[in-house]
């Protein structure tokens, strides 16, 4: 995706979020889900010392936010960490 794009993903399909380009910027987007509340599923990942889908401390948030991780983050299955 670049600057100006719209992704929309369907309700219940498996998704991350991830910048594959080894040493860019990170990257700025704008959300918009429906329904809302996960407001507090981003504020807790956000005060997490590391924020890695892989880990223990992020799975354990997601969980108790109805959101179940899957793997290991991508950036890890396709060799970039």
């Amino acid at each position: 995706m670049g600057p100006g794009d719209f992704l929309s993903v369907p309700h219940g399909t498996p998704h991350t979020f991830d910048n594959l380009r080894n040493g860019d910027e990170p990257v700025r987007a704008t959300n918009l889900m429906t329904p809302a509340g996960l407001f507090e599923l981003g504020d807790e990942l956000a005060h997490l010392e590391t924020v890695l889908a892989g880990t223990d401390a992020a799975r354990d948030v997601a969980e108790c936010h109805g959101t179940v991780v899957l793997g290991p983050p991508l950036r890890v299955r396709v060799g970039l960490e």
